[in-house]
C-alpha cells in the first residue's frame, strides 16, 4: 500500500484540505525545511543501525540499539503471501499497519518465535538485510529468506485543545494506511500554540479514541478538543 495524500488546513475553515500532489512537486520553504530535517533523522538513524553480520557468531554479533531485534524471515516460495502491510514517509524505516498470520511466512514465524520477538502491528521495520526505504520494500515483495530489523515504538498520548484555531500539523498519510504521518509543525496552530509534544517523524494512530483507516483518523482531526495516541520510531 504505498499511494499517499497530503494535507494541511485551509486557515478560513479549519478544515483539512486533500490535495492529490507528490511531495515532491511542493517547493515552499518551509517543506524545504521540513526534507532538512528528513535527511538529517535519515543520517542519524544510519548511523544507529548496526550491519547485520549473517555469518558472525552470536556472541560477535553487534549489540541492536534499545526497543531493537532482529527476525530471520523464510517462506516456502514466492507465492506464499509475506504478511505483512506496510506504510512509509519515516526516513529508513517501515511502518507495519497490519500483520496476517493466515499461512503466511510471517505467521510462521511468530508461530515459532518468543512473544516480544514476534511481528505485531505499530512496529517499525528498520532493514531487510541492511536495505533500507525503498530498497527494504522491494527485498519484502520478493524475498525468500531475510534478516529483518525490527524496532518497537514509544507511543504516548498527546491532548489539547484547538481554541478555534488551526491545527497547525502537515500531515501525509497512505491511503489504505491506519496511521497518519506528522510531516511538520507549523509555526502557527493549536499544536504548536499548546506545545503539544509533536515532532517530524511522529505517527497519529488513534484520535480521541478512534482507531482504523486514516481517513477516519483524518476526520476526527476536525474536532475542537483532539486526544491522539502518538507512535515514535
Amino acid at each position: 500500500m504505498f499511494g499517499c495524500c497530503c494535507t494541511t488546513e485551509d486557515e478560513g475553515s479549519g478544515v483539512a484540505t486533500i490535495s492529490t500532489l507528490q511531495m515532491a512537486e511542493v517547493t515552499t520553504d518551509a517543506n524545504k525545511e521540513v526534507d532538512a530535517v528528513h535527511q538529517s533523522m535519515a543520517a542519524e538513524e544510519t548511523a544507529a543501525i548496526p550491519a547485520v553480520e549473517p555469518a558472525a557468531e552470536p556472541d560477535s554479533a553487534p549489540a541492536l540499539p534499545e526497543n531493537t531485534f532482529t527476525a530471520k524471515l523464510t517462506r516456502d516460495n514466492i507465492r506464499q503471501p509475506l504478511g505483512l502491510s506496510v506504510e512509509q514517509f519515516v526516513p529508513n524505516a517501515l511502518y507495519i499497519s497490519k500483520v496476517d498470520e493466515d499461512g503466511t511466512a510471517v505467521g510462521e514465524y511468530n508461530a515459532k518465535a518468543p512473544e516480544d520477538q514476534r511481528f505485531q502491528a505499530g512496529q517499525y521495520i528498520v532493514s531487510v538485510d541492511t536495505l533500507l526505504g525503498a530498497s527494504a520494500v522491494d527485498s519484502l515483495v520478493h524475498l525468500e529468506e531475510a534478516t529483518i530489523v525490527l524496532k518497537r515504538p514509544k507511543v504516548f498520548e498527546v491532548a489539547f485543545a484547538r481554541n478555534g484555531l488551526v491545527l497547525g500539523i502537515v500531515m501525509q498519510y497512505d491511503s489504505l494506511g491506519t496511521s497518519v504521518y506528522v510531516r511538520g509543525i507549523e509555526d502557527v496552530g493549536a499544536a504548536k500554540a499548546a506545545a503539544a509534544d509533536l515532532r517530524v517523524g511522529d505517527r497519529i494512530v488513534s484520535v480521541n479514541g478512534v482507531r482504523g483507516y486514516s481517513a477516519a483518523l483524518m476526520e476526527e482531526l476536525k474536532s475542537e478538543d483532539v486526544v491522539l495516541a502518538v507512535s515514535r520510531p
